[in-house]
């Protein structure tokens, strides 16, 4: 791999190890710490030397839907191992993995593939179905199957690379499924040699970044990049033969320059999709309903969020006054597609306005606009940027931009992205944390339609607001009202993830709770409460727990965050501590303020939207807020609560 190895000469391949969230061990295995002789190098990169074999407590219980055919593929596998390990031995260790990830079996998901290899790795027997299961749902992504979110990520990232190459192949009709879905489901260990799977994997491992795999797929594809534009349409079948025997190429001497080119491209895209899709992708569990709140079949190009393009900027800034030899990092030239009023009323520092209206009103206008931009882009300091598009945050309003994207992308221009929230997002992230005001330029807050507008009243998503209409309204007529904003569409998915109408508002009395209640029977999480309850001696998740050291994070610098409101939390000692709800477009934050580090908080608990199954507060004392925490037995209805949180939130005077 010739360009693998002049980007290592050069110092410019850089590791994705930053990730705190996905790696748990500092073993370098360049280092020489560990040989890859050492068969205890597994458990301890995948951090489970310490756990106790669950093999030797389970209830033996053979009772998959798909027993028989896990079973036939124990015997295949049993084969392929020369009878190393019995049919009954692979088929307990595989029906307690599906037991202990709630799923039935599924012949094509690669797991036997997978645990053939770490068989043939030859570990103590006692760490195989920890590092096996560890192993799998670290770095495995949860669903391979045709039409997963995996093969759309996959052609943003080619696109984002290589637009031309991107767009031959879906001329071919060449779908990333139909060639990539072993790499994926098995990290090519159906397509490589032992010694290479166990080499390539290793390393993959030590690096700690589940998101590699998109660029050893990418990498794969880059290397084959002219043979496959050589292709010509008629000849589909011929190129996903030469598609899938890519993986047969690598040998165990390239395994190290394989991963570290993977890491080269990895940082030459944003990182933020390693955060903000990591949950939907990857785990021991799979949340249908989650994973639709990130349409990325939808989506034009890879998204960017606005922390990383101020991140980025940063760094290119720092990068140029330290007058250093190190590869200048990467920095996003930004092209601001509002109409010209808008971006006169401000913008990010140093973004390009393109009224994109122009593109289909003014077309000859558009023309001479964009010269100009491009005029800008070759005098822009940096000569490794990339594109990002910044748009009005609405996607009516924004239309056009996505015209005119689709047009640079149709140009065959790399490195092409949207920030996520467009200028919305951005306004917020100044003016409502303790970011620096030069961020935004020719800022005019008379003239700013954001600054003016309700901005709790606009978001479809400030759920928090709904909530404190619930609670501060005493009379019978506030009813209606709610009932309405409950009954919305966007409320009614993202609460309550389903498409049933929301019943009317019902008051609870202590009667109420004798009896079998059924969540479709009630589907209204909100409720007030006309009397005492039990639930005030309910003890809440906080201050039950034992004390741990968490990150420390600055909350103005969480951009994920929609809204954020500030509160009390009441411990199950009845002890307040100060403490903030902070929701994203999928979870609700429960977060702790840092005694005596103003600006500073930790991530007590983090729960799914649709987990929330009440929300609950007394009629006499409305400030006080219960949320509750579970889910429903599918079958029977019933809810099971898993957790409790009380809040005091200061409501505004009548």
């Amino acid at each position: 791999m010739d360009e693998a190895e002049e980007l290592i000469s050069s110092g410019s391949a850089a590791s994705t190890v930053g990730d705190d969230w996905v790696k748990e061990s500092s073993v370098d295995v360049s280092t020489g710490l560990y040989s890859l002789d050492d068969r205890m190098i597994w458990p301890r990169l995948l951090g489970v030397a310490t756990k106790p074999n669950p093999l030797h407590e389970w209830d033996q219980l053979y009772n998959l839907h798909n027993q028989a055919g896990l079973r036939n593929d124990c015997r295949k596998l049993a084969k392929s191992l020369d009878n190393k390990k019995t049919v009954p031995e692979l088929e307990s260790f595989m029906t307690l993995y599906c037991k202990k990830r709630n799923v039935d079996y599924k012949n094509d998901s690669g797991w036997i593939e997978v645990l053939e290899k770490i068989i043939k790795l030859d570990l103590p027997s006692d760490y195989v179905f920890n590092v096996f299961y560890a192993f799998t749902t670290k770095y495995i992504p949860r669903e391979t199957r045709q039409g997963s979110q995996i093969y759309d990520l996959f052609r943003l990232i080619v696109q984002y690379h290589d637009p031309q190459l991107n767009a031959h192949l879906e001329s071919l009709k060449c779908h990333p499924f139909l060639y990539c879905h072993e790499w994926f489901s098995c990290l090519l260990a159906s397509a490589v040699d032992d010694n290479v799977c166990a080499s390539l994997w290793t390393l993959y491992i030590e690096k700690g970044d589940a998101f590699l795999i998109f660029y050893m797929a990418l990498v794969l594809l880059v290397n084959a990049r002219d043979q496959l534009l050589a292709i010509s349409h008629p000849n589909r079948d011929k190129a996903l033969v030469l598609l899938k025997e890519l993986p047969q190429q690598i040998a165990i001497d390239d395994t190290a320059d394989f991963v570290q080119l993977a890491s080269h491209y990895a940082d030459r895209t944003p990182h933020c999709i390693g955060r903000d899709f990591h949950y939907v992708l990857f785990g021991a569990n799979y949340d249908e309903e989650i994973a639709m709140t990130v349409p990325l079949n939808k989506m034009l190009c890879l998204p960017v969020s606005v922390q990383e393009i101020t991140k980025r900027r940063r760094e290119a800034i720092e990068h140029t006054n330290a007058e250093t030899d190190e590869p200048q990092p990467i920095s996003y030239f930004v092209i601001d597609g509002r109409s010209r009023e808008a971006f006169s009323q401000g913008h990010l520092q140093d973004a390009v306005g393109l009224d994109c209206t122009l593109f289909v009103d003014f077309p000859e206008e558009f023309k001479h606009a964009l010269q100009t931009v491009e005029s800008h882009r070759e005098a822009f300091k940096s000569s490794n940027c990339h594109i990002a598009f910044m748009g009005y945050g609405d996607d009516e309003k924004d239309s056009y931009l996505h015209m005119v994207l689709s047009k640079f992308i149709r140009d065959n221009k790399p490195f092409v992205s949207i920030v996520v929230g467009g200028y919305k997002v951005l306004h917020r992230y100044v003016f409502e944390s303790n970011r620096p005001k030069n961020l935004i330029a020719s800022h005019n807050e008379q003239k700013c339609a954001i600054c003016t507008e309700s901005r709790a009243e606009s978001s479809s998503w400030n759920i928090m607001s709904k909530m404190k209409d619930i609670v501060i309204s005493k009379s019978s007529s506030v009813k209606d009202k709610v009932a309405g904003v409950l009954s919305s569409p966007s409320m009614n998915q993202l609460v309550e993830g389903s498409g049933n109408a929301i019943n009317a508002i019902k008051h609870i009395s202590p009667n109420d709770k004798t009896g079998k209640r059924y969540r479709q029977q009630d589907t209204s999480i909100f409720s007030l409460e006309v009397g005492d309850s039990s639930d005030e001696e309910e003890e809440s998740a906080f201050g039950t727990a034992a004390s741990t050291k968490k990150e420390e994070l600055v909350l103005a610098e969480q951009a994920e965050f929609i809204e954020v409101f500030e509160c009390e939390e009441v411990a199950a000692n009845r002890m307040l501590h100060l403490a903030y709800i902070a929701l994203t477009r999928t979870h609700m934050h429960v977060l702790h303020s840092v005694d005596s580090r103003p600006g500073k908080v930790t991530t007590e608990a983090r729960y799914p939207l649709n987990s929330i199954v009440r929300v609950t507060s007394k009629k006499k004392l409305p400030e006080l807020l219960t949320f509750k925490f579970g889910f429903e037995n599918p079958e029977t209805g019933q809810l099971t609560i898993t957790a409790s949180h009380r809040y005091s939130i200061n409501l505004p005077n009548k």
